[in-house]
C-alpha cells in the first residue's frame, strides 16, 4: 500500500477509536452551560440549565459556581470539549474516507497488466526481461521524485546531491567517483506498496538495475524489524541480497568501513578498483 494511504488508514483507525470513546464518555457528563457574568465590576461563573416548569414552559435556571459546584462546572466544560471534538472527528473521518476512496496512486504493475489486453499482447508478455524493461522505464526514468521527499536531506556530496546521512554521502561519493548512473531514494513500486531504496544503480553496459540499502540504526529493535520486513518483500519480487541487492551497515559506534564498501561495489558491478 502507498505510504500516504497507509498513514491515512492509521489516522482513520485512531480517529474512529477516539470517537467511540468520546461518545461513550458523553453520557456520563453533566448537562448545562457555563456563563460568565460581570456584576459591579466582579466576574462570576454560573451553571445554566434548561428546565420545564409544571405548566410545561421552558425555563432557564442559573446556579452560581461556588466551591461546592466546581467539580460540576469542570464536568460541563469537559462536555463542551467532548461535543466539539465529536463534531470535528466525525467530519474528519468523513473526509479521510472520501479521500481514500478517490485516491488512486500510480502503480506501474497495474498499468502493465492493462497493456496485456492490448498492444502489449504483441510482445512476449511472459518474458521477464520484457516486463523488467517496461517497468524500469516507468518507475525509474519517467516518474520524478516528489519535492516534499527532500525533508531530512541535509548532507551534500561533492557533486551537490543531498542525502540524509553522512554514511549515505560517503557511499554516493564513491558512486560519483566511478561516474555510475544512479538514483537516490528513487521510488520503487512492488505490487501495491512503494519503497525508496537508498540507491538504485544501473549496471554498466547493461539495461539492468541493482539496488543498495544502507542500514544505520541496527541497535533499534523497531528499525531492525522494518529492515527484515523490507528485505523479505524485496526477495518476494526477485530483489535478492548479493544478487541484485547490496546491503551495508554502520558499525555499532556509528562508523563506516569505506574500504570494505569499495570492495563490495567493485565485486557486485564488475568494476576495476581505482588505484591510488
Amino acid at each position: 500500500m502507498n505510504k500516504l494511504k497507509t498513514e491515512l488508514n492509521w489516522q482513520l483507525c485512531y480517529d474512529m477509536e477516539l470517537l467511540k470513546q468520546l461518545k461513550g464518555e458523553l453520557s456520563s457528563l453533566p448537562e448545562g452551560y457555563l456563563v460568565f457574568k460581570k456584576i459591579k465590576g466582579k466576574e462570576y461563573l454560573y451553571i445554566r440549565r434548561k428546565t420545564v416548569d409544571s405548566l410545561g414552559n421552558l425555563r432557564k435556571k442559573e446556579l452560581l459556581v461556588n466551591s461546592g459546584r466546581v467539580q460540576e462546572a469542570r464536568g460541563i466544560l469537559r462536555r463542551r470539549f467532548v461535543e466539539k471534538s465529536i463534531r470535528q472527528l466525525t467530519e474528519e473521518i468523513k473526509n479521510v474516507q472520501l479521500f481514500s476512496k478517490l485516491y488512486n496512486p500510480y502503480n506501474p504493475d497495474v498499468v502493465y497488466q492493462s497493456l496485456l489486453k492490448g498492444a502489449a499482447s504483441l510482445l512476449d508478455a511472459s518474458d521477464s526481461s520484457t516486463r523488467s524493461t517496461i517497468l524500469n522505464t516507468a518507475a525509474l526514468d519517467v516518474e520524478p521524485v516528489l519535492e516534499s521527499f527532500r525533508e531530512g536531506k541535509k548532507h551534500y556530496t561533492t557533486r551537490g546531491l543531498m542525502v540524509r546521512s553522512k554514511s549515505e554521502a560517503l557511499i554516493a561519493g564513491i558512486l560519483e567517483l566511478y561516474n555510475l548512473d544512479f538514483r537516490y531514494e528513487q521510488k520503487l513500486s512492488l505490487g501495491s506498496d512503494a519503497y525508496y531504496p537508498d540507491f538504485t544503480i544501473r549496471i554498466p553496459n547493461s539495461r539492468d538495475w541493482i539496488y543498495w540499502e544502507h542500514f544505520g540504526l541496527m541497535s533499534e529493535p523497531e528499525y531492525r524489524n522494518s529492515m527484515e520486513s523490507k528485505i523479505e518483500t524485496y526477495a518476494n519480487y526477485g530483489i535478492i541480497p548479493w544478487n541484485n541487492l547490496i546491503m551495508t551497515f554502520d558499525s555499532e559506534d556509528g562508523s563506516i568501513n569505506m574500504q570494505r564498501i569499495h570492495q563490495i561495489l567493485c565485486n557486485m558491478l564488475g568494476l576495476t578498483p581505482l588505484t591510488k
